[in-house]
């Protein structure tokens, strides 16, 4: 299943997320932190030494790195010395290397043989001491220095979803690290970061909450099955029941979709509720015939609630919405099949209470005298739903990813290090595409963005670059052996060109790596930007270069999924209207303004306790909506028959049962789980309240 947030962008949006996160979504790293560069490095032998069985074994050297870089180096240039070139002070350019050779400053990587200007020992330790955002290289791995401590990055690759219950065994030593970290002399402490340790932290915490709250909604279940039947027969065909919509819906979305998101099943858990109505009145009643009008209208309207979802623009969506069909259905043609046969069979699970509970009918005396104190209780009651209602004109929106999802304090402790220490990390990029890399290269250099080819300039530019070597060599090679003595030949460079494709180096490969990315057949080069304002990103918004933001980004994709939400939930509304009103003609605003209230009242209540309403609350009516005109339907059909009493108790157990294991999610660790089952449950009860006080009102 997919379960990063970046597996909600549609292909109709842009997949540059999609393609970062899935490039560096398997990165782990630990830093170091230090009182010099030395006391880090037993730490970082013990923790490679561990990670070396689960992670890609790329090993490197600075100067295997060089030396791998030498015989591929004739095209490359420092900018200085190509500006240099370019504007032709050839003199200027010898005048240094004669300098720099004769002096001793500039101690050659390359053969003077083969580079008599120090042109590609200059370029070569420009890359050792680029300018890295302070960072620096000590065996393979990044260091720097920073206000008085000294840091060294560990990063990782390599690692997968399941690889969760390793990688929280990786944080358990890092905490066990942190808790001796006073004892070293001088002291090391370890910060982590990366979407590995927050995924598989979640994982593990979701199963541990999953399993507990299973075990409690299955208690929670069966008692008040009990409770209900005085019988525990109904576990089996309600257990049965539930298994086969699960496996139906979850088989017909992976047929679907291949690799459906997580956020369908955990929309799906919805379908307890859903389904758990129909066995209970199936169970209930006498001859299932004489619920199957109740239990069709339930169907087709909550089918018709959840129908514009498959209709939406969003993948997600639409996966929920097959979902949720294919397993009602399943779930009522199980009930018709288990049931349908059994004709008629005494009630004996009420124990002859629906006589005791059938209510009296008031004298016209009682009924004069009672009329002052419900005319006041209904007035009451009117004035708190209004202001209850009142509320929601204080709901706002929020799309802030902040509201899904809420990082363990050590994680966050971690990332804000990493950030603090990478201040363009993550947050803005510069992101050039092409059908190949060296198309790529072209247009970034075109662009200015100082990116990968910064680092490796594309083959069109070494050959530039070569084509001005020998312009150089041509112009002043014989003053320039006369002057050091140094001979040098006429033409290009001998040496080969440098392409990204063709490297195998591992630390030039981990450089790479996050620079390129691979989009089905497309590349994408993403530099990071300083912050807004800045002169790159202003060269960059100019020349036709995609400047993306991570979390405006998502901002953006929640919010129009919201809206998405909102406007199906209208055209549910708009369709269930329309659907009452051919069921149930005169009768229509009798099942109608029960759910409106149960809505109304539930955005006034979340208004006032100040909740901002998310893509995750608007899904929740959806549910409320399906489940209340559930509630509606069967307290209606039951008002004119004695079966009022018994279709009652039903629908309160019924109304228990979901509100009890939706409510529990709310307990839960995860903001979006909480928001949902928070919202669920107060939906449901007001569904219930407003459908059990309508029925009241008819009888």
């Amino acid at each position: 299943m997919e379960t990063d947030l970046y597996a909600l962008l549609d292909s109709t949006r842009r997949n540059v997320l999609r393609a970062l996160a899935d490039n560096v979504g398997g990165q782990l790293r630990i830093l170091l932190e230090g009182a010099d560069l030395a006391s880090l490095d037993a730490p970082a032998a013990e923790f490679k030494e561990y990670m070396a069985s689960h992670v890609r074994a790329e090993t490197g050297s600075i100067t295997n790195t060089l030396a791998a870089l030498a015989p591929r180096s004739g095209g490359l240039l420092t900018e200085e010395t190509r500006a240099l070139l370019l504007a032709g002070e050839y003199g200027a350019v010898a005048t240094n290397a004669a300098t720099a050779l004769t002096s001793g400053l500039l101690a050659p990587l390359v053969s003077v043989k083969d580079d008599p200007f120090l042109l590609a020992t200059d370029y070569l330790t420009h890359f050792q001491a680029r300018d890295n955002h302070g960072w620096s290289l000590r065996d393979g791995d990044p260091v720097r220095e920073q206000d008085g401590r000294c840091y060294r990055l560990l990063v990782f690759d390599g690692l997968k979803t399941s690889d969760s219950a390793f990688i929280c065994d990786v944080l358990k030593r890092v905490r066990a690290f942190n808790a001796v970290a006073q004892e070293r002399d001088p002291p090391v402490r370890a910060h982590v970061s990366g979407a590995p340790f927050h995924a598989a932290l979640a994982t593990e915490r979701s199963k541990r909450e999953i399993n507990i709250l299973s075990a409690v909604s299955l208690v929670i279940v069966v008692v008040l099955g009990v409770w209900l039947f005085r019988s525990i027969r109904f576990v089996v065909p309600l257990i049965v029941t539930l298994a086969s919509a699960f496996v139906v819906a979850t088989a017909t979305v992976f047929v679907a979709w291949g690799r459906p998101h997580v956020l369908t099943f955990v929309f799906g858990t919805t379908l307890i509720g859903l389904c758990v109505d129909y066995v209970y009145h199936a169970c209930a009643a006498e001859d299932v015939r004489m619920i199957r009008r109740p239990l069709a209208c339930a169907l087709v309207t909550t089918l018709a609630c959840f129908a514009p979802l498959a209709f939406s623009s969003v993948t997600v969506l639409r996966q929920m919405a097959l979902f949720t069909g294919a397993g009602l259905v399943t779930t009522w043609a199980g009930v018709m099949v288990w049931f349908g046969r059994a004709g008629a069979r005494p009630s004996r699970w009420d124990n002859g209470r629906s006589a005791r509970c059938t209510p009296t009918p008031l004298s016209s005396g009682g009924r004069s005298k009672l009329r002052p104190s419900r005319l006041s209780f209904f007035i009451f009651l009117s004035s708190l739903f209004i202001l209850i209602c009142a509320g929601a004109f204080r709901i706002r929106p929020s799309s802030d990813p902040a509201q899904f999802y809420r990082p363990d304090p050590f994680l966050a402790e971690g990332e804000r290090k990493f950030y603090e220490l990478n201040q363009s990390a993550a947050a803005r990029f510069a992101v050039v595409e092409g059908a190949t890399v060296q198309e790529a290269l072209e247009c970034e250099e075109a662009a200015g963005v100082k990116g990968l080819s910064a680092i490796i300039p594309s083959l069109k530019r070494q050959r530039e670059n070569q084509a001005l070597v020998a312009e150089l060599r041509a112009k002043t090679g014989a003053a320039y052996t006369a002057l050091t003595g140094v001979p040098v030949r006429d033409g290009a460079d001998a040496r080969g060109l440098l392409d990204p494709e063709e490297i195998t180096d591992p630390l030039l490969k981990k450089l790479i790596r996050p620079m390129c990315v691979k989009s089905g057949d497309r590349v994408l080069l993403a530099s990071p930007l300083p912050p807004a304002g800045g002169p790159r990103s202003c060269a960059a918004a100019g020349s036709g270069v995609s400047v993306v933001e991570p979390k405006r980004e998502l901002m953006s994709l929640f919010d129009a999924y919201a809206q998405e939400a909102y406007r199906l939930l209208g055209i549910s509304f708009a369709l269930l209207a329309a659907l009452l009103a051919a069921l149930f003609r005169r009768r229509f605003l009798a099942y109608a303004l029960p759910v409106a209230a149960a809505v109304l009242a539930t955005l006034g209540v979340l208004g006032w306790c100040g909740v901002q309403l998310t893509f995750f609350h608007a899904l929740c009516f959806f549910v409320c909506t399906g489940l209340g005109l559930d509630y509606v339907i069967f307290h209606l059909e039951a008002t004119a028959s004695a079966t009022l009493p018994r279709t009652r108790r039903v629908v309160f157990v019924s109304f228990l049962t979901s509100a009890s294991a939706f409510g529990l999610l709310a307990l839960t660790s995860f903001p979006v789980t909480r928001a949902m089952g928070a919202t669920l449950a107060l939906g449901l009860f007001f569904a219930y309240f407003c459908s059990r006080c309508r029925a009241n009102r008819i009888r």
